[in-house]
């Protein structure tokens, strides 16, 4: 346990598919993982494009909270709030950006990681469990 995310960063379409049972494994593992979700472009929603697929439903039985950015104003905000939720309740979150959401400037303030300690409260755990001989 290095109390530590993990980032997974997808490309639309395959990519995306692909990726849902690796996030399934590190719910089922209690992992924090962010996995960065990227769908086509806002003009070409609806389109039939080119690997068009609704991807928050394809994550949603193994992430308990999915950011989906729509405003770039809100950006630095959802980023933080999943990066956060994945460290303190110790699974995948889903971050879903529209792939035109990438170009352009914002001016956002980027707030500080939440500072959490309950990854040295389980080892202590586990170190207690394994001594009383609650594993044997």
């Amino acid at each position: 346990m290095s109390g530590k995310h993990r980032v997974v960063i997808d490309q639309n379409g395959p990519g995306t598919s692909n990726c849902v049972t690796a996030v399934a494994a590190a719910f089922w593992a209690h992992s924090p993982v962010v996995i960065v979700t990227l769908g086509i472009g806002t003009m070409g929603i609806g389109l039939g494009g080119f690997h068009e697929a609704n991807q928050l439903p394809m994550f949603q039985e193994f992430t308990e909270d999915q950011g989906h950015i729509n405003n770039e104003n809100r950006l630095a905000e959802i980023t933080s709030r999943c990066f956060d939720r994945a460290h303190s309740k110790m699974d995948p979150k889903q971050l879903n950006f529209l792939r035109d959401r990438f170009s352009g400037d914002i001016d956002v303030e980027i707030a500080e990681p939440l500072t959490l300690q309950h990854h040295r409260a389980l080892k202590q755990l586990f170190g207690w469990l394994r001594g009383s001989g609650a594993n044997r």
